[in-house]
């Protein structure tokens, strides 16, 4: 995870690439990630203020003690397993945990378009398996999208790109 000052948000950033989660509950960071046919889940404990983003490349499983849940975190299973349990150290606690989720999109010129969807139904899955409710979505489409998740507020500003 790259962490730096961007001058023009006046806030430190943390951009997060496929395979990588972070949580925080510094009160004025912004958490960034660049999605084609990937997962971004963005959690949020009000009550803790406590704030999390994970990006994530492939499905995994949807059978809680898989091996898929316990690896590597370019598998959604395992990504929000290990994003979930950062919140928590950090003091937020599951009852209070919402989803935003983000990407899945079909990127003209790739061969996405099966993982994505894949992608997409499985996030949405695998939250409501933890009882995390999604209070926001922006999912499929022909773009990819820029994520900017600001922990201050939990609010999420996304720039779709598009070809050309």
């Amino acid at each position: 995870m790259k962490k730096q000052y961007d001058h023009r948000l006046k806030r430190m950033t943390y951009e997060i690439i496929a395979g990588e989660y972070t949580a925080t509950s510094e009160p004025d960071v912004v958490l960034i990630t660049l999605l084609g046919s990937c997962i971004a889940v963005c959690l949020i404990d009000e009550e803790s203020h406590v704030v999390g983003m994970n990006h994530f490349m492939l499905p995994g499983s949807l059978d809680l003690g898989s091996p898929l849940s316990t690896g590597d975190t370019k598998y959604g299973s395992a990504s929000i397993d290990m994003l979930v349990r950062e919140m928590v150290s950090a003091g937020a606690k599951l009852i209070n945990l919402r989803a935003k989720v983000f990407g899945a999109g079909n990127v003209v010129g790739t061969f996405s378009g099966g993982v994505a969807g894949s992608n997409a139904e499985f996030a949405k899955d695998y939250l409501a398996a933890l009882d995390i409710p999604v209070i926001a979505e922006d999912l499929g489409g022909n773009w990819g999208r820029k994520l900017y998740f600001f922990s201050h507020s939990g609010e999420v500003f996304i720039k779709r790109i598009t070809e050309g």
